[in-house]
């Protein structure tokens, strides 16, 4: 039977294990880049890469190890990897100008939108919304989902979730009096958060 000693040492360690996961997923991203796209290789790191993103969450709230820096690491190494695999994406992929400007356009608002966010709250709010997690398992799926579905409609149906995602990112954080980059969406705001006429 361990001691309480014994058992806050292996807690304390449970609970760096997330930031690990999280600081491992970027150059797991980056190695993205020295394979040849949609390779075993490429799919063992790609694979690696989502098992770290699964795990990191799942271990950070069974182990109450959720942090502002935790949550700050998971966004980054999120943005890592979408960027590698975004440009793996365009570059190796047929994919259609108007999939492609779509996508652009995704970005683009999005990082208004983060802008903004930054002016109000100084500092990152790159939310964990349910909408971003859904469109970030369909972004991770897209290679299995374009093969199965082709590119066109694996394409439309991603970029019409991240459409959704992203306004609705940008509603929250227009209307929130206070940063919580762990909200499950726009449902979760306050009645005197919400805009009059509602």
């Amino acid at each position: 039977m361990k001691t309480i000693e014994e058992q806050s040492k292996s807690l304390a360690v449970m609970q760096r294990i997330p930031n690990a996961l999280s600081i491992a997923r970027i150059p797991l991203s980056l190695s993205l880049l020295l394979v040849m796209p949609f390779s075993v290789p490429f799919f063992a790191l790609y694979i690696l890469c989502g098992a770290t993103d699964a795990l990191d969450g799942f271990i950070a709230r069974r182990f109450n190890a959720m942090s502002a820096l935790g949550a700050r690491l998971d966004s980054l190494a999120d943005f890592v990897f979408f960027g590698v695999a975004l440009y793996v994406f365009l570059t190796a992929l047929p994919i259609p100008a108007f999939l492609i400007l779509w996508a652009i356009c995704i970005v683009a608002v999005r990082f208004m939108g983060l802008g903004r966010a930054f002016s109000k709250y100084k500092e990152w709010a790159a939310l964990h919304t349910y909408a971003y997690k859904i469109a970030g398992f369909v972004f991770f799926f897209f290679p299995f989902l374009a093969a199965l579905l082709g590119v066109v409609t694996a394409g439309i149906m991603l970029c019409g979730i991240a459409t959704l995602a992203t306004a609705e990112e940008i509603y929250i954080n227009e209307h929130a009096d206070t940063l919580n980059v762990n909200i499950r969406g726009a449902s979760e705001l306050r009645d005197h958060e919400l805009p009059s006429g509602r």
